[in-house]
């Protein structure tokens, strides 16, 4: 997986290419540029093998949703198409 389509909508600064940590505790966390600081975020993390995951950011230590290379894709459109709005 390419993991500039991870941050393709982030502002997150930096190299977009290279080995990611499979750690998601050490793992460079990001917000959308989207966010809109309504404390309804989540953060992304590109955790290797193409694997990317995402977190709540009010609960960092909380649960991590680990999505596979399909699996993100899939995400990723659905949400573009509005697929979770109410």
């Amino acid at each position: 997986m390419d993991v500039a389509a991870v941050r393709a909508d982030s502002a997150h600064p930096g190299p977009v290419e290279g080995p990611a940590p499979l750690d998601p505790a050490r793992a460079g966390w990001f917000k959308s540029s989207f966010s809109q600081g309504n404390g309804e975020c989540v953060e992304c993390a590109a955790l290797g093998g193409g694997k990317v995951g995402m977190r709540d950011s009010k609960r960092p230590e909380g649960a991590v949703l680990t999505f596979g290379p399909g699996e993100w894709r899939a995400f990723v459109s659905a949400m573009r198409e509005g697929a979770f709005r109410d």
